[in-house]
Formats: C-alpha cells, sequence, structure tokens
C-alpha cells in the first residue's frame, strides 16, 4: 500500500547508545540537516526524524527511547512541534522527557521538565491509567523552525508485543526502529500495509528503517490510517529455560488458541450468572413468547446502561477483563466488554448460551489473522447461540461453537439482527477456550439498510407548497435516524426543518412524528412541510423546481488531483418517490432527463414523466460494501457527479 519510494536502506546504522542525554543536541542537529525535497517545502510540517527504541531485560521487563525531529513549514504546522509520551502508570514510567527547539537563527531553546503537562489518554474514561506527558512547543515555534524531543520511559507490562507505525499522516524523511533483548531470546515479526520488511540482525538486535514516506493525504471516502501506514508487529520470547524463571512473567501467544484461551480464563468468572444477575433477567423476559424476544428484551436493558471506562491494571491485562457482571447491573454503567459480558450473564441466566466476541470497532481491514494478538482488538460484543432459526441477519458460523447471532449492545441505536457498519465484515476471535482461529463478521446484504421515502407536494401558482414525506428505514440506515432523535423534540424539528430547506433551496416549516419499531429494526419518519418559495417564478407564465425535494447526505468526491489512497464505500440502499400536483392552469413544459448508471460498485436511477395535473420522479440508489483502488477514482467520482447532476436537474412548468 506504501509507494515504493518508502524504501528499506539495504545497510543500517549501529543503533545509538540508549542513555545519550550529552549528545542530544549532536542528533538533533544532524537531523535538522536533512535536506527537505523541494516537492516538501510547502508542506506544514515533515518529520525528519522518527526513531523507537525498545530494549528487553532478562526480567522482560522493557526501556523504551523514543526520539522525534519536526521541521515547522507554516504557521497551521506550528500544532507539530509537540512532543507526546504515553505510559501506563500501574507498570511503567517516564524516566526523562526533554525537548527542544532550534530557531530559524540557530539559536536553542530548551524545555525541561517544568513545561511538563500529564493528561488522561481519554477524557471520557471515568478512570484510566493510561496517561500521556506533553510538551507543547507551538506557541515559541515559527515558519523555518525544527521542534525535537528525546524520551526514556520504562513498563513491566505482562505482554512481550509491540507494534512499530512508520509514520503519522506528515511525510517522513527517516524512519527508525530497533529492538534489543537478552542472548537466546527469539524475536517474530510481520509487517502490514507494505511488502515484508526483512530487519537488519546484529546479535541480539533487530532493526528496521524507511525513508522518504510521503505525506498522508486527507482523501473522502479513505480508508483508516491504521489500514495505510506501514506497520511492524514484533512479538519476543524468552529463551529455552527462561520462561521458568519465577520472575518472569511474560505473557506470549503462538497462535489464535494461546489468545483465546487467555481470555477464556480471564473472562470468565466476570460473566458468570450470580443471583441479582440471575433475577433481573428472568423479570426482563417474563413477557417473551420467544427465544429472540428473550433475547431483545435483555439486549434493551444492557443497551440501557450508561457508557463509562475504568481502565485500571492495563499491563496485567486488565484492560481485557470485564467488571463482575452483577456490579456493571448495580452501577449501571460500564464500558463495551462490561456490557458484553453482563448481557452474556443474563442471557445464560435464561437458558441461552453466549460467548464474548473481540473485535476492531470502524475498522474492518485492521485484525491481521497471521498476528495472534489480543492487542489488535479495541471493542467487545456478543455472540448468541439461538438455538432456533430466526431468519435474523447477523449470523455466522464459528468452528468452535456453531452458529452465533452476532450483536453489539454498546450501540444504543442498533438492534438485534443488525450490527454496526464500522464492524460489518471484520474479523473476530469468539472468547471460547475452543476457539483456535478467527471468524468473520457478517457484511450484510445492502438491502438490510435501505431507506424508502414517499414524497407528495401540492404546488400553488405562487409558488409556493406544502406537502408530505414518509420514510420508513432499516438496519444501519435507522440506526442514523435513531441517533438524530436523541435531540430534543425541538432540536429534531429543526435538524429536519433544515434537511427539508436545503434540498428546497428555501425556509421550511415543519411538523415531526416519529414511530421507533426495535422488534422490526424499522424506524418511520412522517413529515408535514410548508415551503413558502418552492417554485422559482420565471416570468407571469414558468414555475421551475427540483423535483429531488430532499436528499440524503452523498459521498461528494471533489478532488480533482490524483488519487493516493483506496477508496472506501459504504453499503446503502434507497428509493424514493414524489408526487407533485401542478397548479391549475400549468403543465410541464420540460422534464429532467432520465439517468441510468450501472458501476461494479454501485447503481443509480432516476426518471421524472408528467400524467394527469402532475409530475412523478422515481429515484433508486444502491451501493455496495467496497474497497477500491485509487486509480478508480475517476470511475467512482463519475458516478456521483452524474448522479448530483440528475438530482439538480429541474423541472419547468408552463401556463397552458
Amino acid at each position: 500500500m506504501m509507494p515504493a519510494a518508502a524504501t528499506l536502506f539495504a545497510l543500517f546504522l549501529v543503533a545509538p547508545t540508549f542513555h545519550s542525554t550529552r549528545n542530544a543536541l549532536d542528533w538533533l542537529h544532524q537531523a535538522a540537516s536533512l535536506p527537505i525535497p523541494d516537492s516538501l517545502r510547502s508542506a506544514e510540517a515533515v518529520v525528519l526524524l522518527q526513531e523507537h527504541q525498545v530494549q528487553v531485560d532478562k526480567a522482560g521487563s522493557v526501556t523504551f527511547l523514543e526520539r522525534r525531529v519536526v521541521r515547522v513549514g507554516s504557521v497551521a504546522g506550528k500544532r507539530e512541534a509537540v512532543a507526546r509520551v504515553l505510559y501506563r502508570t500501574d507498570t511503567g514510567r517516564v524516566r526523562r522527557l526533554q525537548a527542544w527547539l532550534i530557531r530559524p537563527s540557530g539559536a536553542v531553546v530548551r524545555f525541561d521538565s517544568n513545561q511538563i503537562v500529564e493528561v488522561a489518554l481519554l477524557n471520557g474514561d471515568l478512570y484510566n491509567e493510561a496517561r500521556v506527558q506533553v510538551i507543547a512547543a507551538g506557541d515559541a515555534a515559527e515558519p523555518g523552525a525544527v521542534f525535537g524531543y528525546e524520551a526514556e520511559s520504562e513498563d513491566r507490562s505482562i505482554f512481550s508485543q509491540f507494534e512499530w507505525q512508520a509514520q503519522d499522516r506528515l511525510p517522513t524523511l527517516r524512519s527508525r526502529f530497533w529492538i534489543t533483548v537478552p542472548n537466546g531470546w527469539r524475536v517474530a515479526h510481520r509487517t502490514f500495509n507494505h511488502a515484508p520488511l526483512e530487519p537488519v540482525v546484529t546479535g541480539s538486535t533487530w532493526a528496521w528503517q524507511l525513508k522518504d514516506l510521503p505525506r498522508l493525504e486527507d482523501e473522502l471516502a479513505a480508508p483508516p490510517s491504521a489500514s495505510i501506514v506501514t506497520r511492524v508487529a514484533i512479538r519476543w520470547f524468552p529463551g529455552p529455560g527462561a520462561a521458568r524463571k519465577p520472575h518472569l512473567r511474560l505473557t506470549t501467544f503462538d497462535s489464535w488458541a494461546d489468545v483465546a484461551g487467555w481470555l477464556a480464563e480471564l473472562t470468565a468468572a466476570p460473566s458468570e450468572p450470580v443471583e441479582p444477575v440471575m433475577t433481573k433477567a428472568r423479570q426482563l423476559v417474563a413477557d417473551a413468547r420467544t427465544e429472540l424476544d428473550s433475547v431483545r428484551a435483555i439486549a434493551r436493558f444492557v443497551q440501557s446502561v450508561r457508557y463509562a471506562e475504568i481502565a485500571m491494571g492495563l499491563g496485567r491485562g486488565g484492560g481485557y477483563r470485564p467488571h463482575d457482571a452483577a456490579e456493571v447491573m448495580a452501577k449501571s454503567y460500564g464500558d463495551c466488554k462490561d456490557k458484553a459480558s453482563l448481557m452474556r450473564a443474563m442471557l445464560h441466566s435464561v437458558g441461552i448460551p453466549a460467548w464474548l466476541v473481540v473485535a476492531s470497532a470502524g475498522d474492518p481491514d485492521y485484525v491481521r489473522a497471521e498476528w495472534p494478538s489480543p492487542h489488535q482488538f479495541d471493542h467487545c460484543i456478543v455472540g448468541i447461540g439461538l438455538r432456533t432459526p430466526t431468519g435474523v441477519a447477523a449470523c455466522v458460523r464459528d468452528s468452535a461453537v456453531g452458529r452465533l447471532l452476532m450483536f453489539d449492545p454498546t450501540d444504543p441505536s442498533t438492534v438485534v439482527g443488525d450490527l454496526p457498519s464500522g464492524e460489518q465484515g471484520g474479523l473476530a476471535l469468539v472468547v471460547s477456550p475452543d476457539s483456535r482461529t478467527l471468524v468473520r463478521l457478517p457484511a450484510l446484504d445492502p438491502t438490510e439498510s435501505r431507506l424508502e421515502r414517499n414524497v407528495s407536494v401540492t404546488l400553488t401558482a405562487d409558488g409556493s407548497a406544502k406537502g408530505t414525506i414518509l420514510e420508513r428505514s432499516f438496519g444501519q440506515a435507522a440506526a442514523g435516524e435513531r441517533r438524530l432523535r436523541r435531540q430534543s423534540s425541538a432540536e429534531y424539528r429543526r435538524i429536519t426543518e433544515n434537511w427539508i430547506a436545503r434540498g428546497a433551496g428555501s425556509t421550511a416549516a415543519a411538523t415531526v412524528s416519529t414511530v421507533d419499531d426495535s422488534a422490526s429494526g424499522r424506524f418511520a419518519l412522517d413529515v408535514r412541510f410548508e415551503i413558502p418559495r418552492f417554485a422559482q417564478r420565471l416570468g407571469d407564465s414558468l414555475l421551475m423546481f427540483r423535483p429531488a425535494i430532499v436528499s440524503r447526505s452523498a459521498i461528494a468526491l471533489t478532488e480533482e488531483k490524483p488519487r493516493r489512497l483506496p477508496i472506501v464505500l459504504p453499503a446503502s440502499v434507497f428509493r424514493e418517490s414524489v408526487t407533485v400536483a401542478l397548479p391549475p392552469g400549468f403543465v410541464a413544459d420540460e422534464l429532467p432527463p432520465p439517468v441510468s448508471l450501472v458501476r461494479s460498485f454501485g447503481t443509480y436511477s432516476s426518471n421524472c414523466i408528467a400524467r394527469g395535473g402532475q409530475v412523478l420522479n422515481t429515484r433508486a440508489f444502491e451501493l455496495k460494501r467496497s474497497r477500491l483502488p485509487a486509480d478508480r477514482y475517476p470511475e467512482v467520482r463519475d458516478f456521483f457527479d452524474r448522479m448530483r447532476a440528475g438530482e439538480n436537474s429541474p423541472v419547468v412548468l408552463g401556463r397552458r
């Protein structure tokens, strides 16, 4: 995925001395003297050096040395003059963080410990042991300045894995990574988003280096950066006999069976049903007629549990261990693994088997089967072992436990039988001691996430209009409507009026009613509206309006420069019928031409006719879940351009 210019050096420099405070300005000035290619002189900032060194001792403790040097190219690039060092308070600490700014005049400004600010990694967590130390030098930086920092930290985590990401979104001239392990230890590695990178091995040091990495452009409909940036996953294993030493408490994973077994042992006790949980579960399903009704009743309850995270014991696996189900139910808050564990316990209480399932949220391409590691997962959902066929779509067959209905209790807008679009199609792991391989989450048919709309409009001779919009949405289309509906009634009405006004090109007044059917997954929206200037008057005898009165947000691919990143398209189906009753004395003089587009990734059609004092307009749009190479960008852009052009074509009415 990376351009060919990012090539591995055949020869690798010897790793610098780990404790190098005395020579800090030497490496900083050496990086600052690297020539900037002409193509990057207008960049807001350029990373001159990004370097990570990892040193593992015989006890399994790890010391990290991190360096980063950035040249500020513009005022906007001043925000890149910042040092950030992540650590875990339970098993690690930052030994030292220093930063320097070389002004264009050559003067050097030093930033010391009294200018360090410590913040939480995630602001939304109730408590999180993952912390970040920060030195921000943006206010002192100016175009032409060079900012660099060096940080030394340590960690005594049970994990023996590390992932090197070669760059962020900025262009990077040099990116380096070293790992040194005790003699006799083994290192395994995998390269992602790049041709395999073989390290230079010197004794017990493994070293990688890349150069001239181009900027990752901010392109619309692009994959997440983790699916694009070159990254190398590294694991280290103690030598023969070392693993039996009592002081060495590393957890190593050679296979997915190792990962599943470790997670199953870690999560078993918290999700065991106990009396308060069992009692509540039985109350919830008291009126259920079917097994699926029971699942829905429990799902609604768990979805109502407020999302909040308390992340403790991270370096010892605490990030994967849920809190006890009874505690989560009593406090009515928890994170994804807490909610999934509570739902599993409740389902077990009423005789329905279920398993925790770990996945990656928002990036279906992130998890790779060739790297057995719990670190690839950042989300937890539930796999439900339904005993009877149900006809619900979000089902898969796992090789270890059989047929499973996948459900995400963290998403309050997605109903049972559906799955958030960012999780569909990704690889996941069923947390069972019997699991040996990953399972692919269901990628639902586009028709499962469809929107159907009927619009009826009565137009008057002065150009004003009254009408109704009746929408029925399903699947993830309905989930999007539910998220909007969480607003207050007044705010939701304002959002709806603005939506109509954008399509009609004029202000709108509306009354709104909704019906949310969680059993079928359908969301109904009924709108009555008035638009004072719906049709534009052209003299005394002509009226002009667009029959595509309202629309949903479409992908606007407007970049004219060559595309560099793949194009990611979501699954979507939309059908609409619009009927406009014409004012007395007016007939259709011009109608938009029909449009028919058929591509491998989607189809679109629109047709407008006049009949019996009415204009009838129909539209149909279907998009397949696709990841297309960058060289197909002109084709994809042309598809959406033609689609928008058809929807902007007007109807012209004339007097008889």
